[in-house]
């Protein structure tokens, strides 16, 4: 039951950077169009 516990929050963490990182990817493209124009 922990152990399965400390699973899914690894995932849920993991998920969250994969969603930020993928946010601050697009804000980074973003500028650099920007920036490029």
């Amino acid at each position: 039951m922990t152990f399965k516990c400390e699973i899914w929050i690894k995932v849920f963490f993991i998920l969250l950077m994969i969603k930020w990182l993928k946010n601050k990817r697009k804000e980074m493209l973003d500028v650099y169009n920007l920036i490029q124009e």
